[in-house]
């Protein structure tokens, strides 16, 4: 962990996903600009699409960024800038989460006092200490946090398919629902740094740096992301009772024990076979066959 003091004016560039929070996000944005600006911050609101961004301008005057909204926005954010400034350019990020599971927020411990968020923001942002985390691609698209194909990733796609505007963990239901009555289990191929270790064989399967998925349960239970490694989990299902009984292993923490569970670690990922749908952070992304590789560059996270 490292510290950065302030010794003169620099640019905070503040993105805020407006829809995020039932609109806290504009309300959290509003608040935070002027007491940055007194603090001597030149801070700079953006509420377009972060892949609509064109420019940042110099990246390094930047101090920091300010990421206000859920895993998915924060996951665009970063692949802009990056895009723009180059991935290893991207400056010291704040995390504040807005979205439904705010993974990223909870796996770096990050708390706010909101009875003084402004100058709490403030305070953290004058020391700016910072943790390096391990980023990765799935099909060249960036991803922080998990990447996955199952039946998961088939609910995303449903919800993605009808969302309008914010959600919540209850939107998700209706197109768990549609989901779970379509599913048609795939079956797939797992190679990990070139050993095959699934053939054939219908199954989901787990990508990632944190051991935090969802709605909280462990599915990469030994994952870290400052490690240099991404955790693999394949879990064979091809039936809805196995569904059950695996997420009820999951939820008990005991699914890794499970025999016909395989758990392992590695830095490129090939997954092929049948199509099968994908997320990465939360959003949908495209179907199977997926190529997931670990990157050198890494992203300083503003912590505590």
């Amino acid at each position: 962990m490292t510290g950065t003091a302030l010794t003169r004016p620099r640019r905070v560039l503040i993105f805020a996903n407006p829809t995020s929070g039932r609109g806290r996000g504009m309300e959290i944005l509003t608040a935070l600009t002027p007491t940055l600006k007194r603090e001597g911050w030149d801070a700079e609101a953006r509420i377009e699409h972060p892949a609509h961004l064109q420019d940042i301008g110099d990246v390094e005057d930047i101090h920091a960024l300010i990421v206000i909204g859920g895993d998915g926005t924060l996951r665009t954010v970063i692949e802009r800038v990056g895009q723009l400034a180059g991935l290893a350019n991207v400056p010291p990020t704040l995390v504040m989460g807005l979205g439904t599971a705010n993974l990223m927020q909870q796996h770096l411990g990050l708390v706010y006092d909101y009875s003084r968020l402004a100058d709490d923001v403030a305070d953290i942002l004058r020391h700016r200490n910072t943790v390096l985390v391990d980023t990765s691609v799935a099909n060249d698209r960036l991803f922080l946090l998990v990447a996955s194909c199952g039946i998961d990733a088939a609910v995303v796609h449903e919800l993605s398919s009808s969302r309008v505007g914010p959600i919540t963990k209850l939107s998700y239901v209706a197109p768990a629902l549609t989901a779970l009555k379509d599913y048609s289990f795939p079956k797939l191929s797992v190679e990990v740094d070139g050993a095959m270790i699934l053939e054939n064989q219908h199954a989901m399967v787990f990508v990632g740096n944190v051991p935090e998925y969802g709605t909280g349960f462990p599915v990469l239970r030994k994952a870290s992301s400052f490690d240099r490694r991404l955790d693999v989990c394949v879990m064979p299902c091809s039936t809805h009772h196995e569904l059950v009984y695996l997420w009820l292993l999951t939820v008990a923490g005991k699914h890794t024990s499970w025999h016909r569970v395989k758990y392992t670690t590695g830095r490129d990922i090939r997954i092929t076979g049948d199509p099968a749908p994908m997320q990465i952070d939360g959003d949908a992304a495209a179907m199977t066959p997926a190529h997931i590789r670990l990157l050198e560059e890494r992203i300083a996270f503003i912590v505590r």
